[in-house]
C-alpha cells in the first residue's frame, strides 16, 4: 500500500512539473523495490523533465531490458536518445515502440520528432504526426506538431491544426506564434504585430522566435516600398535626362507618392496596438539586415524628395547617390548570404553525421 501511495504521489508531482521532488520520492520507493518497473519509468520521466538525458538513458535501457515488449520503455529510450542528439538511435527506438503498440499516438509523436534532421524523409515525418492526431484528436501536442511541420508545405492544414490547439489550450504561446506566421500573408502588418504581442504576453521568457517572425513579415512592405522607390527613380531620371530638370510633372508625382505614403503610414500608426512600434523596433534590432534595408529605403526616398526640390541637373546626382547606397546595401546582403551558405550546409552535414554516431562516441 505504501508503494502504491508513493507511486500516486510521484505521478501527481510529475503532472505538476515538479520533477526534482518526484525524483526524491521515487528514489525512496526504489530503495525498497530497486527493480520496480513503474518506479523506474517514473524515475526516467523525472530525469527527462530535469534535462538529465544521460541518467534517464541508463534508466530507460534498464526498463527496455527488463520488459523488451513494453512500447513505453522504448519510447522513453527514444526520447533520451533524441535529447542527446542521437537521432538515428532515437528513430530506431521509436519505430520499435510503434511496432509494439501501433495504437498509441505518443509513439508516432516521438517517431516524427526523431526524424526531424532527415530532410529526405520529411513527408514520412509529417505522416507520423498526422497519424498521432488520428489516434488521439484531443491531445493538443499532436495538433501542435502537425501545425509546426506543415506550416510551409500545407498552410491550410497547419492553420486548422493550430486553431484546434488553441481550442484545447487557449493559452498555448507557441500555437499563437505559429498561427501568426501562418496568417502573415493574409492579414495586415498591424494584425501581425498584435498577434506577436499576444504570443509574447503568454510567453515573455523566449521572445526571439516571435520577434523573428515579425521581422520576416516586415520584408513584404519593404519590398513594395523598394519597388515604388525604383519606379520614382526611373521616372525622375528620365525627366532629368530628357528635359534637363525634374519638371512640374515630376515634382507633382513625387509629392503625390510622398503624401500617399504619409497617409498610409498615419493609418498604420492608428491601427497599431499599444507598444506596436517598440515591437517593430525590437524585431528590426534582432535582424540587422532588415533594419539596414529599412534605413536605406528611407534614405532613398529622401534623395528622391531632395532631387524634386532641387529641380536642376544636380537632381540627377542626388538621385544617383540614393541609388548607389541602395545598390551597396543589396550587394552587402548578397555577399553575406553567400558566405553564410557553406556555414549552413556544413552545420546540416554535421548534425546529420552526429545523428549517426554510435552511442559511446562524443
Amino acid at each position: 500500500m505504501a508503494e502504491a501511495r508513493a507511486r500516486q504521489r510521484a505521478a501527481a508531482l510529475l503532472e505538476l512539473g515538479r520533477h526534482a521532488e518526484a525524483e526524491a520520492l521515487i528514489r525512496q520507493g526504489l530503495a525498497a523495490e530497486p527493480h520496480d518497473f513503474l518506479f523506474l519509468s517514473q524515475l526516467a520521466r523525472s530525469l527527462i523533465g530535469q534535462g538529465k538525458a544521460k541518467a534517464a538513458l541508463a534508466v530507460s535501457r534498464e526498463l527496455a531490458a527488463q520488459q523488451p515488449e513494453s512500447a513505453y520503455a522504448h519510447r522513453l529510450l527514444a526520447v533520451c536518445h533524441a535529447m542527446r542528439g542521437r537521432l538515428r538511435l532515437a528513430e530506431e527506438a521509436a519505430r520499435q515502440a510503434v511496432a509494439l503498440d501501433p495504437e498509441d499516438g505518443w509513439n508516432y509523436f516521438v517517431l516524427a520528432d526523431s526524424m526531424r534532421a532527415t530532410v529526405s524523409r520529411r513527408w514520412e515525418m509529417r505522416d507520423a504526426s498526422v497519424r498521432a492526431v488520428e489516434l488521439d484528436p484531443h491531445e493538443a501536442s499532436f495538433h501542435l506538431l502537425v501545425g509546426r511541420l506543415h506550416l510551409r508545405v500545407d498552410p491550410e492544414l497547419a492553420r486548422r491544426s493550430l486553431e484546434e490547439v488553441l481550442r484545447l489550450e487557449p493559452e498555448n504561446a507557441e500555437a499563437h506564434r505559429l498561427l501568426v506566421e501562418s496568417n502573415a500573408k493574409s492579414v495586415g502588418l498591424a494584425e501581425t504585430v498584435d498577434g506577436v504581442r499576444h504570443s509574447l504576453r503568454l510567453d515573455p521568457m523566449e521572445p526571439e522566435q516571435a520577434l523573428r517572425s515579425l521581422g520576416d513579415r516586415l520584408g513584404r512592405p519593404l519590398f513594395l516600398l523598394n519597388a515604388l522607390w525604383l519606379a520614382l527613380v526611373v521616372a525622375v531620371g528620365i525627366a532629368i535626362v530628357e528635359g534637363g530638370a525634374v519638371g512640374a510633372f515630376g515634382r507633382v508625382a513625387v509629392a503625390f507618392v510622398l503624401v500617399a505614403l504619409a497617409f498610409f503610414g498615419h493609418r498604420f500608426h492608428r491601427q497599431l496596438p499599444n507598444g506596436g512600434w517598440r515591437l517593430i523596433w525590437l524585431a528590426l534590432r534582432g535582424q540587422p539586415f532588415v533594419a539596414l534595408v529599412a534605413a536605406s529605403t528611407a534614405v532613398g526616398y529622401a534623395t528622391v524628395a531632395a532631387s524634386a526640390a532641387i529641380g536642376t541637373t544636380w537632381s540627377l546626382a542626388v538621385v544617383g547617390l540614393g541609388a548607389a547606397q541602395r545598390f551597396a546595401v543589396h550587394l552587402v546582403e548578397f555577399v553575406w548570404n553567400l558566405l553564410r551558405l557553406p556555414v549552413l550546409l556544413g552545420r546540416l552535414a554535421w548534425l546529420k553525421a552526429r545523428a549517426m554516431w554510435p552511442e559511446g562516441r562524443r
